[in-house]
């Protein structure tokens, strides 16, 4: 089971399409960032992963990766 928690008011839960695999990501603040930078951005949440019976994995982590849409464009998360 994975919780999520918002940790600022303006904060963003995220959220998934019909037929997606992942979940969208939403930022906290309000930030530019220029081509070949690379920049924090806050989320305004934490995530927590919970084994459970149904579900039980001993290492579990959590990938961000460039959205394919953006990624077409050129646009790359690293």
């Amino acid at each position: 089971m994975i919780k999520v928690k918002r940790l600022t008011e303006t904060a963003k839960l995220p959220t998934k399409s019909y037929n997606s695999l992942c979940y969208d990501l939403y930022s906290d603040d309000n930030v530019i960032i220029m081509p070949h930078t690379v920049k924090k951005i806050k989320t305004g949440i934490a995530i927590a992963y919970h084994p459970s019976s149904e579900f039980d994995v001993t290492n579990c982590g959590f990938l961000i990766l460039g959205r394919s849409g953006l990624a077409s464009q050129g646009i790359q998360p690293f």
